[in-house]
């Protein structure tokens, strides 16, 4: 059951990509084997764990982008489900390399019902302002700009509709270490700012104790562990999250109150 501190539990969730010869034979698991979860109101929770441990494809059933197998995402409440954004790993896949800034982070406004072609220019150029971006970029398209700019166009897009939820999905894997700091310090400030609760899954832990309050360890489609980021990081109590932290070489990404480049 879910309290008013909760703003979504997930119960026994199970998302199984096997064929019938595969599930029949022991050593394959389901990507995510029946999973309880619960994610605070207002927090950046993180979930964390290797490749391949069901982490995205988890995400992807909290946003409505992959059906589960088996068991249920309960909001609090029920209309939140249908404002959930994704934010995903690779900014350049994840746009469509022929449309323009304006097409790609204003789509979404047009599938909202935003009929008014400026209104939506508008809505555009102010997200852009919001992710460190101008109107000089409006006409440009995705193989124009860096790592970071299109991760920027990506944070944008997610945002620009005004959501209450937001997954993260890996979104600085990849970029060097200052930009994956200018990144994180977006997406925080995009929760403090507009009020949003946000999942950020990723395999670094050290970006994980930097961002989040709340920290989940998956392992082979299972949650092993849960707790606040010091209860984690300074009392872990599986040895799969041990492991992993024994393999952490510093304290982050960045200082928490270095300020973004522009």
């Amino acid at each position: 059951m879910t309290t008013a501190a909760d703003y979504l539990k997930v119960n026994d969730l199970v998302v199984d990509f096997r064929t019938k010869r595969q599930r029949a034979d022991p050593r394959t698991r389901p990507a995510v084997g029946g999973v309880d979860f619960t994610i605070p109101r207002g927090s950046i929770t993180g979930l964390v764990g290797e490749s391949g441990s069901g982490k995205s494809t988890f995400g992807r059933v909290l946003v409505g982008l992959q059906r589960p197998t088996s068991g249920e995402v309960e909001f609090v409440d029920k209309e939140h489900a249908s404002r959930a954004q994704m934010v995903f790993q690779d900014p350049y896949s994840s746009l469509n390399p022929r449309q323009t800034v304006l097409e790609l982070i204003g789509m979404p406004l047009r599938v909202v019902g935003m009929k008014s072609a400026k209104q939506r220019r508008d809505r555009v150029l102010e997200m852009l302002g919001f992710v460190g971006l101008t109107e000089e970029h409006l006409d440009r398209y995705p193989h124009e700009f860096s790592g970071g700019q299109r991760q920027r166009i990506g944070i944008a897009r997610a945002l620009v509709t005004s959501p209450d939820f937001i997954v993260a999905d890996e979104p600085v894997s990849g970029l060097d270490a200052s930009v994956q700091a200018q990144v994180l310090g977006l997406l925080r400030r995009s929760r403090d700012e507009f009020g949003l609760t946000m999942l950020f899954i990723s395999h670094d832990l050290a970006v994980t104790r930097y961002l989040c309050e709340h920290i989940a360890v998956m392992q082979h489609g299972h949650i092993v562990e849960v707790g606040t980021r010091d209860e984690v990081f300074n009392n872990p109590q599986h040895p799969y999250t041990r492991a992993l932290l024994a393999a952490v070489p510093g304290e982050g990404p960045a200082p928490a109150d270095r300020e973004e480049a522009p």
